[in-house]
C-alpha cells in the first residue's frame, strides 16, 4: 500500500523529491544513470551488484548494493533499514555530497585534463618517455 508505480514521466525530478528512498535492483545495467540521479535529488539508493552505478555507493553511506541474485529478502531488509528516519537523513545528505562529486563541470574538467596528457604524450619525440 505504500508503493506506487506511476509509469513514466517528463519530470522525473518531482518523482525523486516525492520519494524517501530509490531503489533500482536492475539485473544488468552498465551504468544506470537515473542512479546518478537519484542520488543528486538526494536518495539513498538501493541498486544491484549488476548496476555499473552501484560502484559508486559506499555501502552503509549513500545506500546499498545488492545481490538480485539473493532474491527479495535481502532488498526488502535494506528498505527497511532506509526507511529509518536517522539512517534516512544521514544517507539524503551522504548521497548529496556524493553526486555532487560527479558533476558535469567536474567531468568535463576531468576530461580535459586526461585529453591534454594524452596530446602531451603523443608530441613527446619517440623514446623520450621513461
Amino acid at each position: 500500500d505504500a508503493a506506487r508505480f506511476l509509469g513514466g514521466t517528463l519530470a522525473p525530478e518531482e518523482l525523486y523529491a516525492a520519494a524517501d528512498v530509490y531503489v533500482l535492483p536492475t539485473r544488468y545495467d552498465p551504468f544506470a544513470n537515473s542512479t546518478l540521479e537519484a542520488l543528486a535529488s538526494g536518495l539513498p539508493t538501493l541498486t544491484s551488484t549488476t548496476n555499473g552505478g552501484g560502484e559508486l555507493i559506499s555501502a552503509g553511506r549513500e545506500g546499498e548494493v545488492l545481490d538480485v541474485a539473493a532474491g527479495a529478502a535481502p532488498l526488502a531488509e535494506a528498505l527497511a533499514r532506509w526507511c529509518e528516519p536517522e539512517r534516512n537523513a544521514a544517507g539524503r545528505r551522504a548521497a548529496r555530497a556524493l553526486a555532487e562529486e560527479h558533476g558535469q563541470e567536474r567531468k568535463f574538467a576531468q576530461a580535459e585534463r586526461l585529453f591534454l596528457r594524452q596530446a602531451a604524450a603523443r608530441a613527446e619525440p619517440a623514446g623520450a618517455r621513461p
